[in-house]
């Protein structure tokens, strides 16, 4: 019955890898979504205090290890020493690539537009650009990535909708992310006539993916493959 849900008309993402069956942002949680038919696998990516990418969603590891650092200030190899998984980008695309997955990257540190850039040009080194996605809560992240490459995809991170964002959304042509009990047909109609795409964020009940749905949206994301007992 499960398996079902995959053939309805919407395609769905596996937020922070399976993270309903696993810890969050780490490789098990991503191989284990990887061997499912979600169409895209969400991470959060942060900078070491010596450049390097990793995933993980908190500023702070402290939430999952227990080991109070900050990850802007902690290098890489300090990292390893904690008995946690901190996947690399290139450790989390290549499980993307292998799985056939869309790679949906949140931009979660404190960027400069240099560090973006730099994002940017270790992915396109590591993965065809078509298959993944950026999305933020931060307008100039997504402007800077926007600014480099005109065809990019991008998706804002909204809790709530106004005038302005629609604005932003279309002079920008990046594509609209927003917390699920927000969204109405309504909205995701206005959106499509622009050729914008809708996600919404995070689904984990059958009675919410059904309103979605019928919403007309594009992507769903969920924490797991959604535990629905009826249709």
């Amino acid at each position: 019955m499960q398996n079902d849900l995959f053939k309805l008309d919407v395609k769905w993402v596996a937020h922070r890898g399976l993270s309903s069956k696993s810890i969050e942002n780490t490789i098990d949680s991503f191989e284990n979504a990887a061997k499912l038919p979600f169409f895209g696998m969400e991470c959060d990516i942060h900078l070491t205090k010596d450049g390097k990418i990793i995933v993980h969603h908190d500023s702070n590891v402290k939430r999952l290890t227990g080991v109070d650092k900050l990850i802007k200030e902690t290098e890489f190899k300090e990292l390893l020493e904690i008995p946690f998984s901190f996947p690399t980008l290139e450790e989390y695309l290549d499980i993307c690539k292998k799985g056939e997955k869309q790679a949906v990257i949140e931009l979660k540190g404190q960027f400069t537009e240099d560090n973006v850039k730099y994002i940017y040009e270790e992915c396109k080194k590591l993965q065809d650009l078509d298959k993944i996605t950026f999305i933020s809560f931060n307008r100039d992240y997504l402007k800077w990535m926007r600014k480099i490459d005109k065809t990019i995809k991008l998706e804002l991170l909204l809790g709530e909708f106004t005038l302005a964002d629609y604005e932003y959304l279309t002079e920008n042509r990046i594509n609209l992310d927003m917390y699920h009990k927000n969204v109405t047909r309504e909205l995701v109609e206005m959106l499509k006539e622009k050729d914008l795409t809708v996600n919404v964020f995070t689904v984990n009940t059958w009675e919410d993916a059904k309103r979605m749905i019928a919403c007309g949206v594009d992507y769903i994301t969920t924490d797991g493959i959604l535990d629905f007992t009826t249709y």
